[in-house]
């Protein structure tokens, strides 16, 4: 699609004082054995630590996504290039991702490496960190702080997590994902294509119907959970040091 579809995120836990937000949205490309999908948008992570008098924010920038495996009819999803954790409190995390090459590589891996904004080119790291970002990872070649697992753990992807827990399909509203994308879901789960991609295009077909139709009228459209902010301040300001090539970004602010 030339306007790829922007999907928007809120979640919070009021009691824990923290909320995660952001957007994202694909550009792909075909390089022949391969396909690139470059994301755009980031993700914004709000809290106060406990005895706090102030939030602490962390921007998420996003890494690309590459498809592989297709030549061989097993496809995968890699994660490449970089992405970065910028904070309030004065650090920066960049993490450099790769994956498994023709003749050496292990799939799914990352190093990252988290510094003080003034340094953010790494030339004194606070701390160092690999592994895979679907399986364990590790402090490496430096200081490890107190609280990391056994033998330097960072963190074990396999770690249980807590189920997720939503509304039964009959119970959602006629425009929340689940219920929209229902029979596109069910279609790719049995392997039916033909049935994926026709109600992947009724979809389309209609949401196009309808912006035309308030074309017309002279209406916007207006989404019903967020609010389209041209230029996320917060975002702007905190990777400022980054150097990035997306100097500024748009948000979606949820209607509380």
């Amino acid at each position: 699609s030339h306007h790829p579809p922007i999907t928007a995120f809120h979640i919070s836990n009021a009691r824990a004082g923290v909320t995660f937000q952001g957007h994202c949205a694909q550009k792909t490309s075909f390089s022949g054995k391969a396909i690139q999908v470059k994301q755009i948008g980031h993700g914004k992570l709000t809290f106060t630590p406990n005895g706090a008098s102030q939030p602490e924010t962390y921007i998420f920038t996003l890494p690309h996504l590459v498809i592989e495996g297709l030549l061989f009819g097993s496809p995968y999803v890699e994660l490449a290039q970089s992405s970065y954790i910028v904070s309030s409190t004065g650090y920066v995390a960049k993490i450099d991702y790769s994956g498994r090459g023709y003749f050496s590589g292990k799939s799914h891996s990352f190093k990252a490496v988290v510094t003080e904004m003034a340094d953010v080119a790494g030339v004194r790291p606070l701390y160092n960190i690999e592994g895979s970002w679907t399986g364990q990872s590790f402090f490496k070649g430096g200081a490890v702080p107190s609280n990391a697992g056994p033998g330097g753990l960072f963190w074990d992807a396999e770690t249980p997590r807590s189920e997720l827990i939503v509304k039964p399909i009959e119970e959602q509203g006629e425009m929340e994902s689940r219920r929209v994308w229902k029979v596109v879901a069910e279609g790719i789960r049995n392997g039916d294509a033909d049935l994926a991609n026709r109600s992947k295009a009724k979809i389309e077909n209609e949401q196009r119907a309808k912006r035309k139709q308030e074309a017309s009228a002279g209406t916007a459209h207006k989404p019903r959970y967020f609010e389209q902010v041209a230029d996320d301040e917060e975002y702007a300001n905190l990777t400022a040091v980054l150097n990035l090539k997306q100097k500024r970004e748009e948000t979606f602010r949820f209607r509380a």
